[in-house]
């Protein structure tokens, strides 16, 4: 999606900037700090296998990148994001 991304690992904190935005999110925590202000996310970023999962609809939103949701079946949910 075009953002800078920055890892500390003391902290556990990933930080994600995209143009003049700033998103900070904490491993465990259901919040972000975006430009200062807490948002709450969908869930808590969490790290599996190495690998951070963060709640992708949430932080694309909060980089002010619009996210449109499909549904096309029961076990199936599309995102589309437009990176303009």
């Amino acid at each position: 999606m075009g953002a800078s991304v920055l890892w500390d690992p003391e902290t556990k904190t990933i930080s994600l900037t995209l143009g003049s935005r700033i998103a900070k999110l904490q491993i465990g925590r259901a919040e972000a700090e975006i430009d200062g202000q807490s948002v709450p996310l969908a869930y808590a970023p969490s790290v599996v296998g190495g690998t951070a999962l963060l709640p992708l609809r949430s932080v694309c939103e909060a980089l002010g990148l619009p996210v449109a949701t499909e549904r096309p079946d029961e076990h199936t949910v599309r995102f589309t994001i437009d990176l303009g």
